[in-house]
């Protein structure tokens, strides 16, 4: 009986020591392959900021008839955002955009800050870094890491008016909208 008793502690420690050697292989796999892509993901954003592209410059063929990033800066009206059912998003995002630049062959938008606003970039983002990357969104500078909403749409030219996913890993906000700057000579228009 201790024989049995022996060999069954020896067969159960063989096999928690064999699991737990698996268990670290794989955990040290995908630590490799976390640093794989994130030197990837750098590498590309290098790259990024050495391209015309990233200068502001364009590489996309637009629409025929429409402005093209070559010739200068963009002449699209303002943007306004409007609040979101996320407070502290709201607070970041809402507020009037101008057009800025150029990215991806797509206008770039600013928002109007005060002193001691957060920046806020309004831009769109192609397939290169493949489809979960594509989309419009709305984050503090052009390509960065932090983002605070997204648009899934890669096929709309200008920012979609609604469906936004806010933040940007959840659900679509419907309380959320863009829509064009009605300027003052506008705003008297409608009062007549």
């Amino acid at each position: 009986r201790e024989d049995r008793d022996r060999d069954r502690d020896r067969d159960r420690d063989r096999d928690r020591d064999r699991d737990r050697d698996r268990d670290r292989d794989r955990d040290r796999d995908r630590s490799s392959r976390s640093k794989d892509r994130s030197k990837a993901r750098d590498a590309t954003r290098d790259k990024r900021k050495k391209s015309p592209d990233a200068r502001g410059e364009g590489n996309k063929r637009p629409a025929q008839g429409a402005q093209r990033p070559e010739d200068g800066p963009p002449k699209a009206k303002a943007v306004v955002a409007s609040t979101c059912a996320d407070p502290v998003i709201s607070k970041i995002i809402a507020g009037k955009y101008n057009a800025v630049g150029w990215n991806h062959g797509r206008v770039v938008y600013s928002k109007e800050t005060k002193q001691g606003d957060t920046a806020v970039k309004m831009y769109f983002w192609d397939e290169r870094d493949g489809l979960e990357f594509s989309g419009w969104w709305f984050g503090p500078e052009v390509g960065g890491n932090e983002v605070w909403a997204r648009h899934p749409s890669r096929l709309a030219k200008t920012p979609p008016s609604k469906d936004w996913n806010i933040p940007h890993k959840s659900g679509i906000d419907s309380t959320f909208s863009l829509s064009l700057w009605k300027g003052e000579k506008e705003k008297e228009k409608e009062k007549e």
